[in-house]
């Protein structure tokens, strides 16, 4: 049977780490393991996964010296057994079913990725947000990448399954990116085969809440240039597009991060901060405001 690993990264998770197992064990035998790679947690998250009997999981230190939250994922990546990998934030759960649905969209050879769509959930688990108002909107779908290279329309590695051996052999993560790294490491794999989108296919509850990584930090452009530079810089994303698109793709990218950042501080509901990111948008960079404000108009809106 084609069988999934999923990888959870966690640093002082305590909180939300058995809601996150336990929405996995609830997807049946597909999951072959759980890889919960615990990044030098100093709460009591080791203690409650090892209390959770189940033989799928397995707690594995990350030990090494190598810094990030790409390295940890990588450490899942080369242990994973599967022939597809979900990589789980360790606060957000998957909603049941999940696994069997995306399994079932990746039904061709040249497929290295399938995704669904997810719901923001708060804390204390409540659905958040209006994202209802946007289910028609359908998803990039085949030969993803230069679409992708224009905006990272993935958002959380919980909505998708990719092909194992496949990212394996790109190298997973760049550990050298500190953020937007994930986008990156889509691009490299959609250069590589096909996707595949599930329309109306929720999988994933998306929690938001003030300490997680996106919103504890607050964001900025100068933040996520690295990871553009190195998208548009990857041997093997430039030689999968006609080199007269790279400029305009890149402008969009810079256009969609910038707005990005913006949105995700009004997201955080850090007005001030927001505003003054959207004006110095506005003065120094007039190209990018349109995306800008139709982004933070959808965070205000709750979308």
């Amino acid at each position: 049977m084609t069988s999934v690993s999923i990888v959870i990264p966690v640093r002082n998770g305590e909180r939300y780490i058995e809601e996150a197992l336990e929405s996995v064990l609830r997807q049946g035998p597909l999951v072959r393991e759980i890889l919960v790679i615990n990044d030098r947690s100093t709460d009591g998250t080791a203690a409650k996964v090892a209390a959770m009997r189940d033989p799928r999981i397995r707690l594995l230190d990350h030990s090494s010296g190598r810094q990030g939250v790409s390295a940890v994922r990588n450490d899942g990546l080369l242990q994973a057994t599967g022939e597809w990998t979900m990589f789980l934030d360790a606060d957000d759960r998957l909603r049941d079913g999940a696994i069997a649905a995306l399994h079932a969209g990746a039904d061709d050879a040249g497929t290295v990725a399938v995704y669904g769509d997810y719901e923001r959930i708060s804390e204390t688990g409540a659905k958040i947000g209006r994202r209802n108002l946007i289910r028609a909107r359908r998803k990039s779908d085949g030969h993803v990448l230069e679409t992708l290279l224009g905006r990272n329309f993935i958002v959380n590695g919980g909505i998708m399954l990719v092909r194992t051996e496949a990212f394996r052999s790109i190298g997973g993560f760049d550990e050298t990116l500190r953020y937007a790294e994930d986008w990156h490491g889509w691009c490299r794999l959609a250069a590589l085969g096909t996707f595949v989108y599930l329309p109306g296919c929720y999988v994933l509850d998306y929690r938001v809440h003030t300490a997680s990584v996106m919103m504890k930090k607050l964001l900025t452009y100068a933040d996520c240039s690295p990871a553009i530079d190195a998208v548009f810089t990857d041997p093997a994303i430039v030689a999968a597009v006609a080199p007269d698109r790279l400029t305009e793709l890149r402008r969009k990218a810079e256009a969609h991060m910038n707005a990005y950042v913006v949105a995700q501080a009004f997201r955080a509901h850090r007005y001030r901060d927001a505003f003054l990111s959207l004006a110095d948008t506005m003065l120094n960079r007039p190209r990018q405001s349109p995306r800008a404000m139709l982004l933070s108009a959808a965070a205000l809106a709750g979308i």
